[in-house]
């Protein structure tokens, strides 16, 4: 079941879930941060060759319906990260668990970004963006 999580289309920065239905509530936990990414980061601070970074979260319990592996768009200059959560572990945890869950995966997910075919070609810094991003998460105190 793909439930979205509703991003502005003139965004650098794009976000949905793939996600079993019972757990869809604690993906809205993530609406805030996601506002927080779009208002305050711009991609051609990092790159001017990557134009969107869309992300999509994975839960859903066993056995997975999907496997989406990240990849880059070298022509339309898109990457797509996918942040795999276990299903059993997101159930069971609380709304700040899930949150910081949630963070964690993507940043997980922006450390993929070297390792992408055709990102050999393209200036990204994937340094600055992970730690831009970690140190709004801790600064909102979501990640410790």
């Amino acid at each position: 079941m793909k439930e979205s999580i509703e991003t502005d289309k003139k965004a650098d920065f794009g976000f949905t879930a793939y996600v079993w239905h019972e757990v869809y509530a604690k993906i809205k936990l993530f609406e805030e941060v996601k506002d927080l990414i779009i208002q305050n980061f711009y991609l051609k601070k990092y790159s001017s060759q990557v134009h969107e970074l869309i992300f999509a979260f994975q839960i859903s319990p066993p056995p997975r319906f999907f496997d989406y592996q990240n990849y880059f768009s070298y022509k339309k200059g898109i990457i797509f990260l996918y942040g795999k959560i276990d299903y059993q572990t997101f159930w069971e945890a609380s709304p700040q668990q899930a949150l910081t869950l949630m963070c964690q995966a993507y940043l997980d997910a922006i450390l993929t970004i070297p390792s992408l075919r055709g990102m050999k070609k393209v200036q990204f810094d994937t340094e600055k963006l992970y730690q831009d991003l970690k140190g709004l998460f801790i600064e909102k105190g979501i990640l410790l």
